[in-house]
């Protein structure tokens, strides 16, 4: 029988570089496995950072996704930011 390896919530966020709240929300969504109350598998955070590496992109607003389709289009988009229309 192996021994599992565990971690606690605030190593685990401090491996992903995120907030225990947010190591919270994974647990709670089945994303990251929870062996007993403030420790998950080690490997599990393992996993999740494997699959999560060089994905540190943000999803676009559903205003900036019409935003850029006008903008590709050739149409003036007076309703979106600079920061916006650089994306």
């Amino acid at each position: 029988m192996s021994l599992m390896s565990l971690m606690p919530i605030s190593d685990a966020a401090e491996t992903l570089g995120a907030s225990t709240r947010q190591v919270q929300y994974l647990v709670a969504t089945g994303v990251l496995h929870q062996v007993a109350r403030g420790v998950l598998a080690a490997a599990s955070v393992e996993r999740y950072q494997a699959v999560r590496s060089g994905s540190h992109t943000r999803a676009w607003a559903e205003a900036t996704v019409w935003g850029a389709v006008a903008v590709l289009s050739g149409k003036h988009v007076s309703w979106m930011g600079e920061s916006q229309r650089s994306r």
